[in-house]
């Protein structure tokens, strides 16, 4: 509803010259009512500051004055007003704040009224030194739409909070929750991880740098796609899987950009797919079972980039992901067949998927 209201303020003075600035009737008692409300959830120092004055081109000018002033002065000037017919309803929150807990205070502090506005004035005031503070850092900290792991560990978490919520709004258009922030700030502490926020993107650091990403589509890892003997062209994805016999594929007609594998013959009858990984992926090599979340930290291999690796697997699991080893049992001295995942366009940034072949050589 309020939304709504705001919305059709604008729309009366949207093009007009005369008017830009919307005047609402918030007075001092909503203002209670809200710090009072935002309290009880829990909410930051914006929230239980209560109502902000001006916001943007809003502004309240009664909001230091009490409602039963507002009242009476329109009853003297016989002024008709409206009363909300649910004012009076304590099942909402507002209203039962309003009518049972405010008078509860009044027992405690005669003067909590002026108490709780001054507290409103003061923590308006060290919000927006925060705030300002924040907007600074964050102006330092952006570089090519990126923020570094280590700015954002350097800094007190009052301002890296702040920070992290106008990064959000700019690149992914998202308000973090308190939940959020929590747990990304929690995060910090690892090179490389993903957290998903609501909406369409994910809040990710890769090698210490930070950034938002679009969340892929789901058809993604939908990928199930039977492979057999030559070329198996993947389609909506940037790279082929080759599949032949040893002694042929130096003549075969296939992307240079490639990395490559043997197995035994054996297995083809089992047939064989390509897909990308799954949660709880993970096969046995060098008599031991690795788990693929696990290889893929070792290896350093960025968040992102994980969900682009072609893994080829049979009924019996995965048979080999590029960079690692075949399967145990596969890796017979007289395999005669291979496997080669091949880049279409080599400088695109689907080149990517060889990070991990890249990576191992290096360990």
């Amino acid at each position: 509803a309020r939304n709504a209201r705001y919305s059709c303020f604008s729309e009366i003075i949207k093009g007009r010259n005369d008017i830009s600035t919307i005047a609402v009737a918030h007075n001092a008692t909503d203002n209670r009512e809200t710090v009072i409300f935002n309290l009880t959830r829990g909410s930051g120092i914006n929230g239980i500051s209560g109502i902000k004055p001006i916001r943007d081109n809003i502004v309240r000018p009664i909001l230091c004055v009490e409602k039963h002033e507002i009242v009476s002065l329109l009853e003297k000037f016989n002024i008709p007003y409206v009363t909300d017919s649910t004012n009076s309803d304590c099942d909402y929150t507002r209203n039962y704040i309003r009518h049972k807990i405010l008078p509860l205070l009044s027992d405690i502090n005669p003067s909590y009224a002026d108490a709780i506005l001054r507290m409103s004035e003061n923590l308006r005031a060290d919000a927006d030194y925060i705030a300002s503070a924040a907007r600074e850092e964050y102006r330092k900290a952006l570089k090519n739409g990126n923020i570094a792991r280590n700015d954002l560990l350097s800094l007190h978490s009052a301002i890296s909070s702040r920070i992290l919520m106008l990064y959000a709004k700019e690149y992914a258009d998202a308000e973090l929750s308190s939940t959020h922030i929590r747990d990304i700030l929690s995060l910090l502490s690892e090179d490389n991880f993903a957290y998903s926020i609501s909406g369409e993107y994910n809040f990710l650091c890769e090698r210490g740098v930070c950034h938002f990403e679009m969340k892929k589509k789901e058809h993604l890892h939908d990928l199930n796609k039977s492979l057999v003997l030559g070329n198996n062209s993947i389609s909506g994805y940037n790279f082929d899987v080759y599949i032949g016999k040893a002694n042929e594929f130096s003549s075969s007609n296939i992307y240079k950009f490639s990395i490559q594998t043997t197995i035994s013959s054996d297995i083809i009858d089992k047939g064989m797919f390509v897909r990308f990984r799954r949660d709880g992926d993970s096969y046995r090599y060098g008599n031991i079972t690795h788990k693929l979340k696990k290889v893929f930290n070792d290896l350093d291999v960025p968040p992102s980039v994980r969900d682009l690796i072609p893994i080829i697997c049979d009924k019996d699991g995965i048979i080999w992901v590029p960079g690692l080893k075949v399967r145990q049992g596969l890796e017979d001295k007289n395999s005669d067949i291979i496997i080669a995942i091949s880049v279409k366009e080599p400088n695109s940034t689907d080149t990517q998927i060889f990070t991990l072949s890249k990576l191992n050589a290096k360990k």
